[in-house]
Order: structure tokens, then C-alpha cells, then sequence
């Protein structure tokens, strides 16, 4: 079962693959706040479609696989979680190169360089 959730924009790092959740909203004065801290999961998104935002009907929405068809309700606060194994912020490879240079006349003095090491492959 898909679900096909339209928004007013959609943020642009959203990718298929990445996984959909939603938190009920609440109105407290002028503004929603999150119902519960507890994020409920919808599924995995399948298809995007981003388009002007002026058009009718709205183009912009995501399409999720909601295999338990979980229902959204109305006014939900949408959000989205990225496969933490394809989209990591490591440098990946089997070595890195790092350059630093000085283009000023004055001297400057660097206090620390540090680095990270991750795996990347086996």
C-alpha cells in the first residue's frame, strides 16, 4: 500500500529510499508543536514529485510505501530519516590529501589539525 502526502514545498535533500515518520500536531496559541516526542514510522519513500507550487492540483508530494497503512492524520508534522550506510559524512577512499596555504603577508599559526578515520570498504 502507498501513500501519496502533498506539502506546500518539499525540502530538497529528501531521496527516495529515505525513511518517512510523522508526530501529531497540537495548535497552542498560533502555532502546532509535536503531540508526542515519539516519532511514528510510515514507511519508505518511493517516488517525489516537485513541482510549482502555484499549480492545481498541487504537484508537489512524496509517494511512501506504508506496507502496515498507517494512518497520517491531518495537520501531522511529515519528516525524514536518510539510510545512515549510503549517506555518511566520512571521507571515504583509501587516503586523503590536505593542503593548507598561507596567501597573506602576515604570519598566522595553526593550532591543531585533526582527522577522522572510517570504513569505507573490505
Amino acid at each position: 500500500m502507498a501513500d501519496q502526502i502533498h506539502f506546500q514545498g518539499i525540502n530538497l535533500s529528501v531521496q527516495i529510499g529515505d525513511k518517512a515518520y510523522f508526530a501529531p500536531t497540537v495548535g497552542q496559541g498560533s502555532f502546532s508543536t509535536a503531540l508526542t516526542s515519539t516519532a511514528i514510522s510510515i514507511g519508505t519513500i518511493i517516488d517525489i514529485s516537485r513541482g510549482d507550487v502555484n499549480a492545481s492540483p498541487n504537484p508537489n508530494y512524496i509517494q511512501v510505501d506504508n506496507p502496515n497503512g498507517v494512518v497520517i492524520p491531518v495537520n501531522a508534522f511529515i519528516m525524514f530519516t536518510k539510510d545512515n550506510s549510503v549517506n555518511s559524512t566520512e571521507v571515504l577512499g583509501y587516503y586523503a590529501k590536505a593542503k593548507f596555504i598561507n596567501d597573506s603577508d602576515t604570519k598566522f599559526e595553526l593550532f591543531s589539525i585533526g582527522s577522522e578515520i572510517s570504513l569505507s570498504s573490505k
